[in-house]
């Protein structure tokens, strides 16, 4: 699993829950600042409850009962009881789920950036600064700007007007 965001920590601890020896690399040091992603919706943590992660567990910050978006001359104001999104510190949430990762067996290594996914020996290689790990399969979850899929022939960017700007607060 390369990227230990909260899709990767997720996949690495359901994968490892099941049986299967996972190694989750995450380039920089957990935690790290994120400036993106801070809120989870309900559904989300409930998904993040039926999977074994409590809300409690969670470095909730504020729980908030509307949230009004705007863009492109449009408003939209969202409300839901109890309430509709939960701010999180990413950095924290990260570093949460990739311990859930590490509980449920899967081996977690930070600060070890993949550098190349080739192929060899019947397999995958993720090659890092500091080795080459084999496997029969790769998750790319490293992200928008990832390389894993550039790597792969999966993308080679993106085209002006696929991705938009976002603020947090």
């Amino acid at each position: 699993m390369v990227g230990a965001g909260p899709a990767g920590s997720a996949s690495a601890a359901l994968l490892a829950r099941s049986g299967l020896k996972v190694l989750l690399l995450e380039m920089r040091r957990i935690p790290r600042n994120k400036p993106c992603g801070g809120g989870l919706t309900l559904k989300t943590v409930r998904l993040l409850e039926e999977l074994g992660v409590h809300q409690s567990e969670l470095p909730i910050q504020r729980l908030l009962d509307r949230v009004l978006v705007r863009g492109w001359g449009r408003s939209v104001e969202v409300s839901h009881n109890p309430w509709v999104i939960a701010t999180v510190d990413r950095a924290d949430f990260d570093a949460s789920l990739a311990r859930w990762a590490e509980a449920e067996g899967a081996e977690f290594l930070d600060g070890e950036p993949a550098i190349v996914v080739s192929t060899g020996g019947g397999g995958l290689v993720v090659r890092t600064r500091r080795n080459a790990y084999s496997a029969d399969w790769v998750i790319g979850a490293d992200g928008v700007a990832g390389s894993v899929g550039r790597w792969v022939g999966l993308r080679s960017g993106y085209p002006p007007g696929e991705l938009i700007a976002a603020v947090e607060s």
